[in-house]
């Protein structure tokens, strides 16, 4: 299983402590990735908070076909088609999930992540 941070390193290498973990007989691998063409090689997608608003909508295609899981912390990221937003709300852990997102990629949604998610969206855009 492939972890893809997309852009620059935003936890300063703290996640090469996780690279090659075994995780129910599956081995996660993190990789950085530079090029747009690198991204379906990609599980999971961290896109960092500093990559444009269109990358999802740029992508959107590539990231459905291939069913990768995008995450990130930007801004807005969830309701332009992002699947999960992670930030913070008045000093607490916010999440923000986009359900059509999940959708199109044919990523499975769990009902405790629903309940905990501050804000969920329908609709890829809104």
């Amino acid at each position: 299983m492939n972890f893809c941070v997309y852009g620059e390193d935003p936890f300063f290498g703290a996640l090469d402590t996780i690279d090659r973990l075994k995780v129910k007989n599956r081995e996660l691998n993190v990789r950085y990735i530079k090029q747009e063409i690198e991204i379906a090689h990609c599980h999971i997608l961290y896109i960092t908070h500093n990559q444009p608003i269109v990358f999802i909508q740029k992508h959107y295609s590539l990231i459905t076909k291939n069913a990768i899981l995008t995450i990130s912390e930007r801004k807005d990221f969830a309701r332009d088609g992002g699947i999960i937003q992670f930030g913070i709300l008045e000093d607490k852990l916010s999440i923000e999930v986009n359900l059509k997102g999940a959708e199109d990629a044919n990523i499975k949604k769990r009902a405790n992540l629903l309940e905990v998610a501050n804000k969920v969206y329908q609709d890829r855009l809104n």
